[in-house]
């Protein structure tokens, strides 16, 4: 039996992406606040999804190389990334900062713990550059503060 013979259960996560707040103007502020964001923000964060800075960390958590490598190989890890971004389906929910993680896969849980994995790896990411903006404002704020009073 081959692999396309085998059937495919679809499991989904949904994800609200909302801009960092420390980037917005008055005009998105209030555009997220009517629950609307910025079309470009979303389609960008959706590419962000499929990239391999994101499924790199998926694949090495559950250990899907040798799941999604066929039967007796071990595939290159770029193989692997490119086969998992196939198997997604990453959408927007229209006209809301909601984002649809799903997965194709022959193992229902699997297919499950894939998309959950990858909702938790982005947030994970976001927080991490958030933080970092941060530290990197304080930084400033506290070198224009330093100036100030020589």
């Amino acid at each position: 039996m081959c692999s396309s013979d085998l059937r495919q259960y679809y499991s989904q996560v949904t994800i609200e992406i909302r801009p960092d707040v420390a980037q917005k103007s008055d005009v998105a502020t209030t555009q997220m606040m009517a629950g609307k964001t910025d079309p470009q923000f979303l389609s960008t964060q959706i590419q962000v999804l499929r990239k391999a800075e994101i499924l790199r960390p998926v694949i090495e958590k559950l250990g899907l190389t040798k799941e999604l490598s066929p039967p007796g190989m071990n595939m290159p890890i770029q193989w692997v990334i490119e086969t998992l971004a196939h198997s997604m389906v990453v959408q927007e929910q229209r006209n809301t900062t909601l984002v649809d993680i799903g997965v194709y896969h022959t193992k229902p849980q699997l297919a499950a713990d894939i998309a959950n994995t990858i909702a938790v790896t982005y947030r994970d990411k976001r927080i991490e550059e958030l933080r970092k903006n941060v530290e990197q404002t304080l930084a400033e704020m506290k070198d224009e503060i330093g100036r100030a009073h020589v």
